[in-house]
């Protein structure tokens, strides 16, 4: 009983310093105001660890034109710009394999998915005839 308590008391008594493990995103509103977000990055929170915080400017990592493509929705492909951070080479790299693939194409909240892990490009070949 004593060794307990006195366990209990070494560990109370030691601050644990734990690593910040979180970052900044910046979306588009569109992207914010779909709900995509709260889908999306509370599954890799809960899978990683990393905290994602949404800020308007300033941030470390950013969803738009550049950067390494990572979803499509109707019209858009979607880039992921950002830090050289683990936290953020771990978003990426979590977007990019088949557990983040699925959960951006399970985003359907009218039954239809939104979003696309297919980013693959297509390429276009014209022929030429010479006379």
């Amino acid at each position: 009983m004593f060794k307990r308590l006195f366990t209990a008391l070494i560990l109370l008594a030691n601050p644990v310093c734990a690593q910040d493990k979180s970052f900044t995103l910046m979306a588009p509103s569109s992207m914010v105001e779909s709900g995509f977000l709260k889908h999306l990055l509370p599954r890799f929170s809960l899978k990683t660890g990393v905290r994602i915080n949404l800020v308007s400017t300033d941030s470390d990592a950013v969803f738009g034109a550049e950067g390494t493509p990572v979803f499509t929705d109707t019209d858009t492909l979607w880039h992921l710009a950002k830090t050289d951070t683990p936290n953020t080479e771990a978003f990426e790299k979590w977007l990019l394999s088949d557990v983040g693939k699925r959960t951006i194409e399970a985003f359907a909240p009218d039954g239809t998915a939104l979003f696309s892990a297919d980013v693959s490009v297509a390429r276009v070949v014209e022929t030429v005839a010479l006379d």
